[in-house]
């Protein structure tokens, strides 16, 4: 039986997904008039389904990946609406990219010292350390507090990262390497991982830096999976979307793990593109990776690659 709080979530999302096109024109996001915007698509079924439907598995599941455009507001009130449904009737622990490994006594102490939301940023130097305006996952933490989930750092540190691109896995923590392990991607999922590097450096990096730098990917993948593999139960991981693809993802790398995995997307619509199945040509694959892909406006953005251009440009000799 659903537990009250858990209906009223659901309940007050329903309504805010009813009022989406006036609260995106307030956050300044585009397209929530898209016929997609607000539709839950099951990639296995080829078919749209319930939000009730993914909530159900939500909570059944060991393992659930919550992946989203890490600067998009809805992806993150979504994000704590189905947090909230995986653990209405049994607790989980919430995983973070955003956090990383290391930072666990800080987070730690935290929690001990009551676990207030809007400590939580400084207690992790958020803002510091390149991610979003806090504000926009606070609703994220907030429903972990009042779940009273343990919060747990799953990425690995930025020296970590730059180690794994110049020296490979042999330098990395046993957990990791162990775990990395687990999936050893063939040559079509290699150059998939290349493909995804490159464009996601605009095709301006030197063809040198690409194997370190899927090393160093795949590293940040198998320490989220590890993270999630220790915890003794169930785990909920928040992380960008392409960490939550089952064919190269974290997902790969706990192929072999005990109990039931769902992966979500949260997926910005495009304008030209009015069917799911057109979206799977964004991750360079003829479906989508994921059990489930839930629909949302776009959050208006820089370029990425005119400011990486700027800043190449800048470190110029």
């Amino acid at each position: 039986m659903r537990s009250p709080i858990a209906w009223i979530a659901w309940v007050l999302l329903a309504g805010w997904l009813v009022a989406l096109p006036a609260a995106a024109e307030g956050q300044g996001l585009v397209h929530a008039e898209h016929p997609l915007v607000g539709k839950v698509w099951s990639v296995e079924a080829g078919a749209f389904v319930g939000r009730e439907t993914l909530a159900r598995e939500a909570a059944r599941a060991r393992f659930v990946m919550l992946g989203e455009t890490h600067d998009n507001p809805v992806h993150h009130r979504l994000q704590a609406a189905l947090l909230e449904a995986a653990v209405r009737d049994e607790p989980a622990v919430l995983a973070l990219e955003m956090v990383n490994r290391a930072q666990q006594p800080a987070l730690d102490d935290w929690r001990a010292a009551g676990g207030d939301p809007a400590r939580f940023a400084e207690a992790t130097r958020w803002t510091e350390r390149g991610w979003p305006d806090f504000a926009i996952y606070e609703p994220v933490i907030e429903t972990a507090r009042e779940a009273g989930l343990p919060i747990r750092g799953a990425n690995l540190g930025r020296e970590a990262v730059r180690t794994a691109a110049r020296e490979g896995r042999e330098a990395l923590p046993a957990p990791v390497r162990s775990a990395m392990d687990r999936y050893r991607p063939g040559a079509a999922d290699r150059e998939r991982m290349a493909a995804i590097v490159r464009e996601g450096h605009c095709n301006l990096l030197p063809e040198a830096a690409i194997p370190g730098m899927v090393t160093a990917q795949r590293a940040r993948d198998a320490a989220m999976a590890a993270t999630l593999a220790g915890v003794d139960g169930r785990a909920v991981l928040v992380t960008g979307a392409g960490h939550a693809r089952k064919d190269i993802g974290v997902p790969a790398y706990l192929a072999d793990a005990p109990g039931t995995l769902l992966s979500v997307a949260f997926v910005e619509v495009d304008e030209d593109a009015a069917h799911p199945a057109a979206y799977a040509e964004a991750f360079g694959v003829d479906r989508l990776p994921f059990d489930y892909a839930w629909f949302t406006p776009r959050q208006p953005r820089e370029d990425p690659c005119a400011g990486l251009e700027r800043h190449l440009e800048g470190h110029a000799d």
